[in-house]
Formats: C-alpha cells, sequence, structure tokens
C-alpha cells in the first residue's frame, strides 16, 4: 500500500494542513513548496517511508534519524521566521508551536488512515492503534509535550474535532500553498496524474 499511501499523503494529508492559516504562514515564508516544490515533497514523503519501515523509529535506524533532523529543521525554520520583516508572534504565535506540530502529527495519523479508507482500504481496529501510537511516539521524538499527545485513536478523532473546530480558517495563503502543490505534482512520478485528477482526488478526500 506504499503507492496509495504517498498518494493520500500528498493529495488529503498535505493539502488539509494547509487549512491552519497561521502554520500555512511559516511554511509560506520559508518558500520551499513554492519555489522548489516537488524536492520539497518527496523529502517529506521520503521521511514518512523510513519512519514506517520495520523498526524505524528504533535509535540509529533511518526512521530515527529522519525525526531528528526534522526536528533541528524545526528549530531552524523556528529562528528564521522569528526574524523575516512582517512577522508578528502576537498575531501569528510562535511558528512551529505545540499545537502545529500536534495538528501535522494528526495529518500523518487519522487523517492519512481515513484517505486510505476513504480510497477503499480496510484497516482494522488493531491496525489503527498501531498506526495511532506509532505517529504519538515521533510525536515524542520531535519534541511535543506528552500532554498534548493522543494516547488513544479516540482521544486523537477528540482532539481533531476541536482543532479543526477553532483553527480551521483556510486564507488566501492555506489556497496558495494546495494549488503549489497540487499543480507542481500534475504529470510527475510515480504517478503521472493530470492536474485535473489530482485535483478531483483531493476534492474527493477532502470532502
Amino acid at each position: 500500500q506504499a503507492p496509495l499511501t504517498f498518494l493520500v499523503l500528498l493529495t488529503d494529508s498535505l493539502i488539509e494542513s494547509f487549512a491552519v492559516p497561521f502554520g500555512a504562514q511559516v511554511l509560506a515564508r520559508t518558500g520551499r513548496l513554492q519555489l522548489d516544490p516537488v524536492p520539497r515533497l518527496y523529502e517529506t514523503a521520503a521521511m514518512v517511508r523510513e519512519v514506517l519501515l520495520p523498526g524505524g523509529l528504533s535509535p540509529g535506524s533511518e526512521g530515527h534519524t529522519a525525526l531528528l533532523r526534522v526536528r533541528l529543521v524545526h528549530a531552524f525554520v523556528r529562528r528564521f521566521t522569528r526574524h523575516t520583516p512582517g512577522w508578528d508572534s502576537a498575531k501569528f504565535g510562535e511558528p512551529v508551536n505545540q499545537m502545529d506540530m500536534v495538528h501535522t502529527l494528526m495529518m500523518f495519523s487519522l487523517v492519512l488512515a481515513r484517505g486510505l479508507q476513504t480510497l477503499g482500504a480496510t484497516l482494522s481496529d488493531e491496525e489503527q492503534r498501531s498506526w495511532c501510537l506509532l505517529w504519538r511516539y515521533a510525536g515524542h521524538m520531535l519534541g511535543v509535550d506528552e500532554e498534548l499527545l493522543f494516547r488513544a485513536p479516540e482521544e486523537e478523532r477528540e482532539l481533531y474535532a476541536l482543532v479543526r473546530e477553532h483553527h480551521y480558517r483556510p486564507d488566501d495563503t492555506s489556497r496558495s500553498l494546495a494549488f503549489a502543490v497540487l499543480e507542481s505534482l500534475s504529470g510527475q512520478p510515480p504517478f503521472y496524474l493530470p492536474g485535473q485528477a489530482l485535483f478531483a482526488l483531493t476534492r474527493r478526500l477532502l470532502g
């Protein structure tokens, strides 16, 4: 199911992540999703792949190393964003803050699993619980406060509903990032899907 997971990750999870406008502001200010989107997207997909490999979160494994690398990137992005002209932490919040990281974890966990099921995959309760706990541990590796991390699928769904209700306010920046991602993937390997198909798939997955 790796190709299907990759497809859902890029056309569903990533696009939905832009719905939180303050997090989208940070991504826009780093510039890579607009200026160098395909390598940036493949980096994210490669990180997920490495985490999902057998033993992927064992110390010294590829997935473990990838998460530590992401944690360092987050630290750099926080510093960079705070010093970009016009950034107002009182208005936008701290860049790559705890809420942003928990929300991103749910994109890889709950939303990705939901997308796979929407496209016909079957996940047992045990598989969904294992998936949830995998990304909980990834959150621990990334520096998310233990008290903020979901501990079971039911708890994750409740947290997701709260974030969606109180923080989903997609704006022009959210939309520009979504268009940049989907247009950049048009005709690209490994799917070679035209842009219209990618947009239709995103609408099918997001509703």
